[in-house]
């Protein structure tokens, strides 16, 4: 993979041009960022509510636990599963989006945490374990099948 200096995203609906650098490369060239972008706000996969580029990105810096799990799964995406480690990462990534300072470690306690807070409707909380493993399963074909295939020299 070539080493990205700067990520620029467009923004639908107002097509304006939003750059994610923030000043840290290290992830970009370290790690997979089609996962993170097909989970975040790809056009094909449906986005976490509320969940944009920025806060994704913020807690991807926050939390670099999740670039060996996004490298790992973007080479063998067959791993990812209910038990895995992988998923327990995923979840956590997942809860420190919607959450910073929440000390859950499973998206049902997290769920079921914001849902019983009664302040929150339920687009705006986290997705339950299933509907992430899903997203997860969606975002891993489009980002380690079909945009690699379309980064790759024919």
């Amino acid at each position: 993979m070539f080493p990205i200096r700067e990520l620029a995203a467009l923004q639908g609906g107002r097509y304006q041009l939003q750059l994610l650098h923030y000043g840290s490369t290290t992830v970009l060239q370290d790690g997979d960022t089609r996962t993170i972008l097909t989970s975040t706000w790809c056009d094909t996969t449906s986005a976490f509510f509320g969940i944009g580029k920025r806060t994704a990105w913020t807690t991807w810096e926050a939390f670099p636990q999740i670039t060996d799990t996004l490298i790992v799964l973007m080479a063998h995406p067959a791993e990812l599963n209910i038990d895995s480690i992988h998923m327990e990462v995923l979840e956590r990534f997942t809860i420190l989006m919607y959450a910073k300072t929440s000390n859950a470690s499973h998206v049902n306690v997290a769920h079921q945490e914001h849902f019983s807070q009664g302040t929150q409707t339920l687009e705006t909380i986290p997705p339950t374990q299933q509907a992430l493993l899903q997203h997860a399963f969606h975002a891993l074909y489009q980002a380690s099948h079909i945009w690699k295939q379309c980064l790759e020299l024919k």
